[in-house]
């Protein structure tokens, strides 16, 4: 089973369970109102964690849900703004501020305020379209992040957070990535969504392209998770037209098994939802 967010969503499409055994989809009701998606998720001990986005600007929410999948609370966050994904370290939530082009932590148990760990381009509106994070074994910071919007063009990135800071142009990382999203690190691997391209990067350093603008991954011994979206027709970053596609867009999920670098079955759920963010498999 899985938990699937959705962004750019109805009021009612934001949160599912998906049965990939079965194609059975079943919508989560409830969190903060006003949300226009959700664009982040992580499992806790005692259920999961939500990273909601505001139809009224740059507000940005979490929402607690337990195993059961009933609001707990919600939690109205101060200073991340148009928050895109998050990941957990002990008691703290590391929040993406695509806004501010930022990372801040936000304190789960004590009233403790949010704290700034990084910004990575220092203007407070989004430049960079910094959009997931990762920590290594060694606990070094990296990102994903379009990159500034130059004559046009953007060139992607995953990069240590720390390095960009430092030298934006001679930072080492992955470059000229295509809209890079879902980050993630296992040990000394990587693995990330190329989304622009239509492509999954597994930790196994192998690419596979697949059915549309891939975006949210999760993972267990065997297979990958991975979701794709329709194309948009406008950035929300940025407000400007979208280049079409070369290939037809479709919503839904591949299953890959990782050992063959095969899609070995994929979910549409065009009739159903456009964009998929993020996925936590549940069991």
């Amino acid at each position: 089973m899985l938990l699937v967010s959705f962004c750019n969503a109805s009021k009612r499409n934001r949160l599912a369970t998906i049965d990939y055994a079965t194609d059975k989809i079943k919508f989560i009701k409830g969190g903060p109102k006003h949300t226009s998606g959700v664009t982040g998720l992580v499992k806790t001990d005692t259920g999961y964690i939500a990273a909601c986005q505001s139809e009224r600007g740059p507000q940005s929410h979490l929402w607690f849900l337990n195993k059961s999948l009933k609001t707990v609370k919600t939690m109205e966050l101060k200073l991340v703004q148009d928050i895109h994904s998050m990941i957990l370290q002990q008691n703290e939530a590391l929040c993406v501020s695509s806004g501010d082009n930022s990372i801040y932590s936000v304190p789960l148990i004590t009233s403790s305020r949010e704290g700034l760990i990084y910004q990575l381009y220092e203007k407070d509106e989004d430049v960079i379209h910094l959009n997931s994070i990762a920590l290594d074994s060694r606990g070094n910071l990296y990102a994903s992040l379009f990159g500034e919007l130059k004559e046009g063009q953007r060139q992607g990135a995953i990069v240590k957070a720390m390095d960009y800071i430092k030298d934006k142009d001679r930072c080492q990382g992955y470059k000229g990535i295509a809209e890079p999203h879902t980050l993630k690190i296992d040990g000394d691997n990587i693995s990330f969504c190329e989304s622009r391209a239509m492509k999954f990067m597994g930790f196994e350093g192998k690419e596979i392209e697949l059915h549309g603008y891939t975006r949210g991954m999760d993972y267990n011994k065997q297979f990958y998770f991975v979701g794709n979206s329709r194309a948009r027709t406008l950035s929300k970053s940025t407000g400007q037209n979208v280049l079409p596609f070369e290939k037809d867009t479709h919503c839904g999920i591949s299953i890959i098994d990782r050992e063959t670098n095969k899609e070995v079955s994929f979910m549409n759920i065009d009739g159903v939802a456009n964009e998929i963010y993020d996925i936590v498999i549940m069991e």
